[in-house]
Formats: structure tokens, sequence, C-alpha cells
């Protein structure tokens, strides 16, 4: 789920769903705008007035929300590919001791850190019989210093 999250958010301006930095703009605006909006609309409405923020943050949550997952999954499923794949590609692994331990990892991807662990995944392959990347969960102590390429 962190994947497609991330990835979701990333994608936003770089993706073809300008959709969604359109609302994020839109949001900006009202914002900069809200003591002129509210004033306009509490000498008509006064009670819809005090509300109007709670519904625009709620717009906000429901125009983004789907959008934002549906690109984040999109772009999750083309990292599952070795030729699609856009996360960075590791070069090298250090541990604290200062060894080189990256032997094992040939192709794999860096995916993200959660709090002590460092997650790497191999992309699959056309070749590959696999329906799911192998995904490596590495402590910080296992992997101190990493080497990335992104291409």
């Amino acid at each position: 789920m962190f994947h497609i999250v991330y990835r979701g958010l990333t994608a936003i301006a770089c993706d073809q769903y300008k959709l969604i930095l359109a609302v994020y703009v839109f949001a900006g605006t009202f914002i900069a705008l809200q003591d002129r909006i509210s004033a306009l609309v509490a000498r008509a409405h006064s009670a819809f007035a005090a509300i109007l923020p709670f519904m625009f943050v709620g717009f906000v949550v429901l125009a983004t929300y789907v959008p934002a997952r549906y690109v984040g999954g999109r772009a999750a499923a083309e990292d599952m590919y070795e030729r699609t794949c856009s996360l960075p590609k590791i070069l090298s692994i250090t541990d604290a001791k200062g060894q080189d331990v990256s032997h094992g990892y040939a192709g794999a991807r860096l995916l993200g850190t959660d709090g002590p662990y460092v997650v790497l995944f191999r992309p699959l392959t056309k070749d590959d019989t696999n329906t799911v990347p192998i995904i490596i969960r590495l402590g910080k102590e296992e992997a101190h210093v990493i080497k990335t390429f992104a291409e």
C-alpha cells in the first residue's frame, strides 16, 4: 500500500492525470482567497459561510483520492516489470562495518525505507515465472549506505 500511495503522490506532476494537479491549484487559490469568498458568502448566508471551509476540505479529499489511487496503482503495476520500472537501481550496498554486501542484490530496486528497514525488490523480467516481484527487507545495520542509479 505504501508504494501505491508514494507513486500516486509522485505521479501527480509527471503523469497525464493533470486533473489532480488542477484540484490542488484550485485548492490553493481557494485558500488564498478564502477571506474574500467567506465575506461574500457571509453577506447572503452566514451559517453556510461557517461550514464552507470544511465542505471544501471534503471536496478536495474526494476529488483527489480516487484519481491519485488509480495513478499510484498504475505506476506500481509498471514498476513490477524490469523494462518499465522507474525506481532507482541498486549499485552497491555497504553495511555498518563498511563491507560491500551488494553481491546478493543484483538487479534490485530501492522501494523505500520503513522505520529501521530498507525495502528492496527485484522487478519481474519477461522470462520470469513469478507473478509478484521478490521483496527484500534489510535492517539499516545491514544496509548502512546504499548507492543507487536512476534510469
